[in-house]
């Protein structure tokens, strides 16, 4: 029985922990985008 809880403990903490590298993951994508479209933005208008 206290095996089944830590199991189900364990699966939880491994769903989470993907989870938010998930999310960590597109926001390091959406920021990465950011800055290469400000960096297109600034190339454009200087040349």
């Amino acid at each position: 029985m206290k095996m089944l809880i830590v199991i189900k403990i364990l699966t939880t903490i491994s769903l989470v922990g993907a989870s938010s590298v998930a999310v960590i993951a597109v926001t390091a994508m959406a920021i990465l985008g950011w800055i290469w479209a400000v960096i297109r933005i600034e190339a454009s208008i200087w040349n």
